[in-house]
């Protein structure tokens, strides 16, 4: 099993190096049977949680290029009187052309709804760099209570409304009805609603839980053998939510 003193001697990405760095300094050693787990302290969370941003910063410039809150808000206002004035003047002149012409040559267009001609809707859409925010922005965005902040709990609260509901062939309405309980009794529900929180403010975050007895050694088995570990029954001991930006997966993929 690799460590994070060797995973730090192997990762090119800078970022990444820094990550397994920080954590390498808490690791006490491996035994046979696993790991033992690592606690960090709010300094060493919010570095990792900068290294993340900073990598993601850099794949969206390799794909393209990215805005700050500040840029996109003064490339949405008018700023002048004079600039107002020449797009009033500029529309009025296009709604006049319309009337008589179209700006199609090989096409139909319709001068009174405007299909094909310069007032027509289709043609006034325009693109945007994509907004980039850093976790501190979209903390406080969030927690300022203003427009943010309600339209982010009702989306999360509305996917909750009528309650959690699954879905299984294979279960039968009343296992299924006696599954939605039990999900409510160990705090599913109240954990997924954070969880799609979570993923509003900061685009993306990771909801699991906390086993019974669970240890280091248990992240490591697969499905079959986390079943032969557990209990039957009732060994969910609480939900744990974690936003992007404070989730590590090692080795690092993309799990989209």
């Amino acid at each position: 099993m690799a460590t994070f003193n060797t995973l730090t001697g192997t990762e090119s990405n800078p970022h990444y190096k820094n990550i397994f760095g920080l954590l390498a300094k808490h690791e006490a050693g491996i035994t046979q049977d696993g790991a033992e787990a690592i606690t960090l302290d709010s300094s060493e969370l919010e570095t990792i949680r900068d290294e993340q941003h900073e990598i993601v910063k850099e794949n969206l410039a390799r794909d393209g290029s990215f805005q700050t809150a500040t840029e996109l808000k003064s490339h949405l206002l008018i700023k002048t009187k004079e600039g107002i004035n020449n797009y009033l003047q500029d529309m009025k002149a296009a709604r006049e052309m319309s009337q008589k012409t179209g700006i199609v040559n090989d096409g139909f267009y319709n001068a009174q709804s405007g299909i094909g001609t310069y007032i027509d809707t289709g043609m006034q859409t325009e693109a945007y760099t994509p907004l980039s925010l850093t976790p501190a922005e979209a903390t406080a965005y969030y927690t300022s209570g203003g427009v943010p902040t309600r339209i982010i709990d009702k989306k999360a609260g509305c996917l909750l409304l009528q309650g959690l509901k699954f879905e299984c062939d294979a279960l039968s309405p009343d296992d299924l009805a006696k599954l939605e309980d039990y999900a409510d009794k160990v705090g599913f529900t109240e954990a997924y609603r954070d969880g799609v929180t979570q993923a509003l403010i900061f685009g993306g975050a990771a909801v699991y839980p906390v086993f019974k007895n669970d240890s280091p050694i248990m992240t490591q088995f697969n499905k079959r053998e986390l079943l032969d570990a557990l209990p039957e029954k009732d060994f969910i001991k609480y939900w744990v939510n974690a936003d992007r930006w404070n989730v590590v997966f090692v080795p690092d993929y993309n799990i989209t």
